[in-house]
């Protein structure tokens, strides 16, 4: 009905005003995730849960702004529904919550907390393998009793002396089903063990700066410059950057007091629109579609 829909949201939104008072640096996934499990605990939906194509899905690495988010939403509403019914204490969310690490990291910290120790690795594979069973009950490899999850059915198969080659985004799952007789067999894995973080490489070099990636963060790249036998000094530096636009800038500032005071300057392609209050001046922001200069 229209009144759980707008429950659910405002369940949704509250979270999320809470996060951002106590930890306004968690990650995108994290916190939307939490903010859909709360939800649906205030309103239940009476759905069946299909994880199957969910699980392709990465539970930490969402795409940038421009792709749908629906379903990364729902990965990662699955994987705190699991650590509720796991630990079965639905209020022990608010442990989570307030851990001050963000991603990953907030994770272990909070299952170092209330799981004895158990690490993250070993919480994601056991919650890879419930959405496998799909069982009730209470157990590592369940989401609880009526859970409404109905279990994955792999679409991938090896007979003897078969193979299959596919590709997986990191913490993310496909499943592949042998079809083997009976007796000893052994299987072979070739997996790449390192993936990328940037979609280009460095300008020149082998390396360059990052900024890294997160929400409501102030990342500072700064060096000390004597420029007082010059009357004028150019600037020039390549960068790339993918930025939500009109949201997220990046400048470049000086300061003549030893960091007291800063004046942004406005470069080639920075703008000084501020649609929604977030430019503080001469910004660069939306994607640079390669390095420029």
């Amino acid at each position: 009905s229209q009144r759980q829909a707008f429950t659910r949201l405002v369940a949704h939104e509250l979270q999320h005003l809470l996060h951002s008072y106590i930890d306004p640096t968690e990650d995108t996934w994290v916190n939307e995730g939490l903010s859909e499990v709360i939800s649906s605990l205030v309103v239940p939906s009476p759905r069946a849960i299909l994880p199957g194509g969910l699980m392709k899905l990465s539970l930490t690495r969402w795409p940038d702004h421009t792709v749908d988010h629906g379903g990364y939403y729902a990965t990662a509403n699955l994987f705190f529904r699991y650590i509720t019914n796991r630990y079965r204490d639905s209020q022990g969310l608010s442990k989570l919550i307030a851990r001050p690490e963000d991603g990953i990291d907030g994770v272990a910290a909070f299952l170092d907390e209330v799981g004895g120790g158990e690490g993250f690795s070993t919480v994601f594979q056991d919650w890879v393998t419930a959405n496998l069973l799909g069982g009730d009950g209470y157990s590592v490899y369940s989401y609880g009793a009526n859970s409404n999850l109905r279990s994955v059915v792999p679409s991938n198969f090896i007979e003897q002396g078969g193979s299959w080659k596919g590709s997986i985004y990191p913490y993310a799952a496909d499943f592949v089903t042998l079809e083997l007789p009976s007796g000893s067999h052994t299987l072979w894995f070739d997996g790449q063990a390192t993936n990328t973080i940037l979609p280009t490489t460095p300008y020149s070099g082998t390396s360059c700066w990052w900024s890294n990636r997160g929400d409501s963060t102030h990342t500072r790249l700064s060096r000390r410059i004597d420029l007082s036998s010059l009357t004028e000094a150019t600037l020039r530096f390549r960068a790339w950057y993918n930025l939500e636009r009109s949201w997220d800038f990046l400048y470049v500032t000086a300061s003549q007091d030893n960091g007291v005071t800063w004046d942004i300057l406005p470069g080639t392609y920075t703008v000084a629109d501020d649609p929604v209050g977030t430019n503080y001046g001469q910004g660069l922001t939306g994607q640079s579609d390669g390095w420029i200069q």
